[in-house]
């Protein structure tokens, strides 16, 4: 065989398995392969076989039967993986950012606000009539002029286990290509318009088609955001946060240019999708670890099988929250792909294979009370809680800036109350295993320091749902500390209406706290104010070997108004290293970028702090 005959095999051979696991995606409860190892296959097929008449084509074959041409092209949209998704962007536009929808792509007509032609996306010129089943599943619309949108039929929650799919694709491909669907199935779907195709208004930019959609029409739309001068870490964030906020199926997110017109064409130029599971490396979970929060919250870690990502091991990843880890049946044996969002926090980006072993999760892991629920989340509501107490203590002395006690200490020292933690003598720790003299005095010694504080460290200290540092500062440039806790004031609050009512409902439950702190000496550094000033907004990045570890570090920026990213970009104010001849990727970065480079000790300096 010629080297030609082998790689026109090799190119058939790949392009017939791509059309069978095609085939088996929209016929079959089960893929041949997972989405991971689908999107490798054909990325790596399109960059070796571009011309192929494979990738000239999207969507699936139509049966003769109800085949319509559609009055509009449907189109598909080119994807883009983490690596080459900053290439692409232009930092000095507004873009829109929305979920990835992942069911099956509608047609729909209007004319007198009710539906009178609907189809299936089809091969994106021709699709599937599928008028009548809209007409059950597509809402009225309160405008009367002819005006054609773009949906995708979705599942949510676990109504496709009522049809007896096990997915949610799969359910949505069972019901609209039923010949005779019952009524009652038909009332399950839900549809999410995302694309304004043609009606009675001319609308220049994406951000207010959708508006339009949801706003004048009252039609759902996916999740949406108008962004600037973003990175694929600000966009993975994202799209962590849609999918776990979200009860129907998401698999990445879709990036129009917000000053474009929709673009009648197959692959529109204007409009990209962005994926992160290429880049998920597959492993198999071990185990799943709940633990309680301050506020009660159970949260999910996942333990899996080490794998190694970007010259780091990991065996942990985030769990999201109670619902995520049951609805997707994450448990011992799961086969799971694991990406680092902003290469810092390892999370799922996609399930490969589900447990066997059912989550039966109903008592508290700390106490043994009875869980509840809470939208996403389950819930320990018993306030002697040990778990939730010993959280509490160390997320108060955390953000006191109380550095060395953890978790991990307060469990050592068997308190129960940040009270007990001022009352600890040098004699009731020297003898704890693990501890000793030395570690007694600074245990001792960091509780001391946390009663010379500033009213807006100790504020957000509370841990007052939405009072963070930042809205604490806001609240402390117009209050004294006692008049917190006077409801008379409450009207010179500037807060949104659920964060003011979140505070006044909480406030009140610190005052034996704050005259306990009182008795104790507390005293407020209101010099410390000016302090903050000095990196107010300020957005810095830190490389190489700092002079103290890197939370503490970040401890101290944030005290004094900054913020830490890890990626540099056009938004960092200063870049942190410890040589600034540095030729690592990110000086070379801010070099490039003209961002203001200093070192840890003209820092330290500018924070009015010494080694």
């Amino acid at each position: 065989m010629t080297r030609f005959e082998k790689r026109l095999k090799e190119e058939n051979d790949t392009i017939d398995y791509l059309i069978k696991c095609d085939k088996n995606y929209h016929d079959s409860d089960k893929p041949l392969i997972s989405d991971t190892a689908y999107d490798r296959l054909k990325s790596k097929a399109l960059e070796d076989y571009p011309e192929n008449s494979y990738f000239k084509s999207i969507g699936t074959s139509i049966s003769d039967s109800g085949k319509v041409n559609l009055p509009y092209v449907l189109g598909s949209l080119t994807k883009f993986k983490l690596e080459d998704i900053n290439k692409k962007l232009n930092r000095d536009v507004l873009y829109v950012v929305s979920e990835k929808l992942d069911g099956m792509s509608i047609l729909c007509t209007w004319v007198n606000g009710k539906i009178v032609f609907a189809s299936t996306r089809g091969n994106g010129t021709v699709g599937q009539d599928i008028t009548e089943k809209a007409k059950i599943i597509v809402p009225d619309i309160p405008v009367m002029d002819k005006i054609t949108l773009r949906c995708e039929f979705l599942l949510t929650g676990d109504s496709h286990t009522v049809l007896g799919y096990k997915n949610r694709r799969n359910g949505i491909v069972g019901i609209i290509n039923n010949k005779e669907p019952l009524r009652s199935s038909l009332a399950l779907p839900k549809a999410v318009f995302y694309e304004y195709i043609d009606g009675p208004e001319v609308l220049k930019y994406e951000h207010d088609r959708l508006k339009y959609i949801k706003d004048t029409l009252g039609l759902d739309t996916p999740s949406f955001k108008l962004i600037k001068n973003s990175n694929n870490t600000e966009l993975t964030n994202l799209l962590i946060d849609y999918k776990i906020n979200t009860t129907y199926d998401i698999d990445g997110l879709v990036i129009t240019l917000n000053d474009s017109t929709r673009e009648n064409v197959l692959y529109p130029k204007n409009k990209i999708s962005y994926k992160v599971n290429e880049d998920a490396v597959e492993t198999t979970v071990k185990d799943i670890e709940w633990n309680v929060g301050r506020t009660g919250r159970v949260i999910p870690v996942v333990n899996i099988e080490p794998i190694d990502i970007d010259g780091t091991t990991i065996s942990r990843a985030t769990g999201f929250n109670a619902k995520f880890i049951i609805d997707n049946e994450i448990n011992t044996g799961a086969k799971v792909g694991i990406i680092k969002s902003g290469q810092v926090i390892p999370y799922l980006c996609e399930i490969i294979e589900k447990s066997d072993t059912k989550i039966k999760l109903t008592n508290c892991p700390s106490c043994g009370s009875m869980l509840v629920w809470r939208g996403v989340d389950i819930v320990c509501e018993n306030p002697k809680c040990k778990k939730m107490m010993i959280t509490k203590i160390a997320h108060y002395f955390k953000l006191m800036s109380a550095e060395f006690i953890t978790i991990k200490t307060v469990d050592k020292l068997g308190v129960s109350s940040i009270e007990d933690m001022y009352n600890l003598k040098e004699s009731d720790i020297i003898d704890i295993d693990g501890f000793g003299k030395k570690k007694s005095d600074i245990i001792i010694n960091e509780i001391k320091k946390t009663l010379n504080t500033t009213p807006a460290e100790l504020l957000s200290s509370f841990g007052i749902p939405s009072i963070g540092k930042r809205m604490s500062q806001v609240i402390m440039k117009s209050f004294t500390f006692d008049e917190l806790f006077d409801s008379i004031c409450y009207d010179r609050l500037e807060l949104g209406v659920k964060t003011k009512e979140k505070f006044i409902n909480n406030i009140n439950k610190f005052k034996p706290l704050y005259d306990f702190l009182l008795s104790k000496g507390l005293t407020f550094n209101i010099e410390d104010v000016e302090v903050q000033n000095m990196l107010s907004d300020a957005k810095l990045v830190l490389t190489g070997k700092a002079p103290y570890k890197r939370n503490v570090m970040v401890s101290l920026i944030e005290k004094n108004g900054g913020t830490v990213s890890s990626a540099v970009s056009k938004t960092t104010t200063y870049l942190v290293t410890s040589d600034v001849d540095s030729t690592t990727g990110k000086t070379k970065k801010a070099k490039e970028l003209g961002i203001n480079i200093m070192t840890y000790d003209m820092l330290l300096d500018k924070m009015g702090e010494k080694v």
